[in-house]
């Protein structure tokens, strides 16, 4: 902290600083976390943003609270939740798959309990946030193989079931390999053992309603099978909405109960009555009325155009690489990610990701199989020819033997 307070271009002199150090969208789009968000958004989220900076979404006044039943309402229509369901807002996508393992848990509790230790049958794909939830909810995870194109595997994931099994999880689409698990078979396999059911639709929750339009594929939802307990989508990926916004969504409003705490002042808190719903208490009122914002300047049209250029960007990325010898995709593109290796021996992804993380252009290098892969986003098809371009220039760099150091292996979420 300063001895004397900055004047107000200081400060934004200091930030255009700090944002000039980090890399131009020329090279740096191909984000492994966040696609680009659009211009229209992004012009509509900060104008909101800096209207309601200073309100907080714990105690909401008038008009967040209008924000929030509208925000609600919409992502309510766009996921299909049942009319009898019901919409949580988290603050990311860990939250929201905290709280579904967390009502799992709590309605095997009211329903008697399970006779040993609880656990949770998922895939190997299925993201780290569920062994988190388990860590502080001390529930056993078991993690089943995955079957062909990386999708969870259906008879294997039944064989792990047993009487103290609480949920079953699938991902749509998994974050490590970009495909879509089988969610009917899932669902059903749920339904024969009374499981509570979630869908880890962090990434693709928001992008595969209107990829679905624009392919004229019939428009159903998670919901629409039967055994389907809870979806979890995050607004701030492909909903392009200011980051630290996200949903968790429940087929019964009854269920809203099993991830809600309160007390009363006659048992514990000598204040007044306290309710929340979800984990977290304070809420930034500025990143709900952007997520609003951004949802009401996009409009369904604007997220159908949104997915036709992602899609054309896939195809684009596609085409693209098998010109590249020895590259392929590891896994097809069904929900903006990308994922990409080289079969060439002598020329490894590992040290083709260290030439692109040299020359400005984000790399985020994973295994089994060794891989990269970036999230798609709408951008004109130049950006994804140079991208190539400069993927094909990597590996030619690589094939000619000089000595290049593979990329750094480093932590997610680090």
């Amino acid at each position: 902290m300063p001895a004397s307070g900055w004047r107000q271009y200081e400060i934004e002199q200091r930030l255009h600083e700090l944002l000039a150090s980090d890399p131009p969208l020329h090279t740096g789009w191909p984000d492994t976390l966040w696609p680009v968000l659009p211009d229209k958004a992004l012009s509509a989220s900060r104008a909101a943003m800096s209207q309601f900076a200073h309100l907080n979404g714990f105690v909401k006044p008038s008009s967040l609270n209008v924000i929030e039943a509208e925000l609600l309402a919409m992502v309510r229509d766009h996921l299909g939740v049942p009319e009898d369901g019901a919409t949580t807002l988290t603050v990311g996508g860990t939250e929201s798959n905290f709280l579904a393992v967390k009502g799992a848990l709590f309605k095997a509790r009211e329903n008697g309990g399970v006779p040993g230790q609880p656990n949770m049958v998922i895939p190997e794909t299925a993201h780290p946030s569920f062994d988190k939830a388990s860590e502080e909810l001390g529930i056993d995870v078991r993690r089943i193989a995955v079957g062909n194109e990386f999708r969870a595997d259906p008879e294997a994931m039944a064989n792990q079931i047993d009487e103290n099994t609480v949920l079953l999880v699938a991902s749509t689409p998994n974050y490590t390999h970009g495909t879509l698990d089988p969610v009917k078979e899932l669902a059903a396999l749920a339904q024969t053992h009374d499981l509570w059911f979630h869908i880890d639709a962090c990434v693709g929750g928001c992008l595969l309603p209107a990829l679905k339009r624009v392919a004229g594929e019939s428009s159903t939802t998670p919901f629409d099978y039967p055994g389907v307990t809870s979806v979890s989508a995050d607004l701030h990926k492909f909903g392009f909405t200011p980051t630290g916004i996200s949903t968790l969504s429940v087929n019964s409003s009854e269920l809203i109960r099993h991830h809600s705490f309160s007390i009363d002042v006659a048992s514990s808190w000598p204040f007044r009555p306290y309710r929340r719903t979800g984990f977290t208490g304070s809420r930034s009122g500025a990143v709900l009325a952007g997520a609003w914002a951004t949802l009401v300047a996009l409009g369904r049209d604007g997220y159908e155009q949104i997915a036709q250029e992602i899609v054309s960007g896939a195809d684009i990325f596609a085409k693209g690489l098998s010109t590249i010898a020895g590259f392929e995709l590891v896994a097809p593109h069904e929900s903006g990610i990308i994922v990409f290796t080289s079969t060439d021996p002598q020329c490894q992804i590992e040290r083709v990701a260290n030439v692109l993380e040299r020359d400005g252009w984000p790399a985020m290098l994973a295994v089994s199989p060794p891989r990269l892969q970036f999230l798609l986003s709408p951008l004109p098809a130049h950006y994804y020819e140079e991208f190539i371009e400069a993927i094909r220039a990597a590996a030619n760099e690589v094939r000619t033997g000089v000595a290049i150091d593979g990329a750094e292996l480093t932590t997610y979420g680090a």
